[in-house]
C-alpha cells in the first residue's frame, strides 16, 4: 500500500474518532450548559460533589404524576444504579465557560483569570467583575456563597440525567437540590427535583 493510500486511511479514521468523540459529548455539554452555565457567573468548586445518593422512593414521590410517565420506576432505578460510580474530575473552563473556578473556600479569585477566561475587553464590565470579585475574596471563608455540582449522572439510554448542586455557606445557610433532566431533540429540559434540602 503506498504512503499517500496510507496516509488517506489514518486520515479517515482520525476523523471518524474526532466526530464521534464530539457527537459522544454534546449530550452532555448541553446539559452543563442548561443547567449550570445558565446561572451566569457563579462561583463554582472546581472539585464536583463526588456522589450522588437519594432514596428512590422518596425521589419517586417528590416527582409530578406527567414526569413519573415519562421517566418510568426502571429509567429512576438505572439512574440510581449509575449514581454508584464516582467521577471526581475536576470542572474545566471549557466545560462550565460561564463561571469562576475556585480552588477552595480560602482561594483567592484573580481578576486576570476572569478577565482571560470571559474575554472582557469593555471597561464598564471589566469593573462589575472587579467589584464582584473584591467582594467574593474579602468574605470570611465560611460566608462565602460557592455552588458545587456532581458530575452529570445519565440513565442507559442517555435520555435523562440527573445533577445534584449544593450552595451550603455560613454553616446553617442555602441547599441543594438533586435536579432531573431529559433530552429532547437537542436540547435539555428541567423536568423537577427528586431530591432538595435547606441548611
Amino acid at each position: 500500500m503506498s504512503s499517500i493510500k496510507i496516509f488517506m486511511v489514518l486520515l479517515v479514521l482520525c476523523s471518524n474518532r474526532q466526530t464521534a468523540f464530539a457527537q459522544g459529548n454534546t449530550p452532555r455539554l448541553l446539559l452543563l450548559a442548561t443547567a449550570i452555565n445558565s446561572k451566569g457567573e457563579i462561583f463554582v468548586d472546581r472539585r464536583p460533589i463526588p456522589r450522588i445518593e437519594f432514596d428512590e422512593h422518596a425521589a419517586w414521590s417528590n416527582l409530578e404524576d406527567s414526569v413519573r410517565k415519562r421517566l418510568g420506576k426502571a429509567k429512576l432505578k438505572e439512574l440510581f444504579n449509575h449514581c454508584q460510580i464516582r467521577d471526581t474530575a475536576y470542572w474545566t473552563d471549557e466545560e462550565l465557560d460561564k463561571c469562576i473556578l475556585v480552588h477552595d473556600r480560602l482561594d483567592k479569585v484573580d481578576l486576570g483569570y476572569v478577565i482571560r477566561k470571559f474575554q472582557l475587553t469593555d471597561e464598564y464590565q471589566i469593573r462589575k467583575f472587579k467589584q464582584q470579585i473584591s467582594q467574593f475574596n474579602a468574605t470570611d471563608a465560611q460566608d462565602k456563597v460557592i455552588y458545587r455540582f456532581s458530575r452529570p449522572v445519565f440513565d442507559d439510554s442517555g435520555k435523562f440525567a440527573i445533577i445534584k448542586w449544593d450552595s451550603g455557606h455560613s454553616w446553617l445557610a442555602g441547599g441543594g437540590r438533586i435536579d432531573l433532566y431529559e433530552l429532547i431533540g437537542q436540547e435539555w429540559q428541567y423536568l423537577g427535583y427528586i431530591a432538595m434540602w435547606k441548611y
